[in-house]
């Protein structure tokens, strides 16, 4: 019996997701664990952050969070963002794209359940 051996492969390594790169847009889920009760702002930034894309900045090299650059934060949020940048883990986010159109395209999905 003659074995065939064109058709195996090397070994490789599969990633479950490409890895976020910067200026990819993103959208994350953010939630005030162990608050509660939780105040009317704090209610107001978690839907913020689950409505809206943010901009991947980079990777803070002490605490090892992402940094995201959120646009046209309302006034009465801007406490909880430094300089329009705020810090998530990377189990918070939840979609990234390099195009800003899918990432609001995934958030209308979500909107309407499809």
């Amino acid at each position: 019996m003659k074995i065939n051996m064109k058709h195996l492969k090397t070994y490789e390594m599969i990633e479950d997701e490409p890895q976020l790169q910067i200026g990819e847009y993103v959208v994350c889920n953010f939630d005030f664990v162990g608050h509660w009760p939780q105040t009317d702002s704090q209610i107001l930034l978690t839907n913020f952050i689950a409505t809206h894309v943010g901009k991947y900045i980079g990777k803070d090299t002490h605490f090892f969070l992402n940094i995201i650059r959120y646009y046209n934060i309302p006034y009465s949020l801007k406490i909880y963002f430094s300089d329009s940048l705020r810090y998530f883990s990377d189990d918070d986010i939840k979609y990234h794209s390099i195009n800003k159109k899918d990432c609001k395209m995934y958030l209308t999905a979500k909107m309407y359940n499809l």
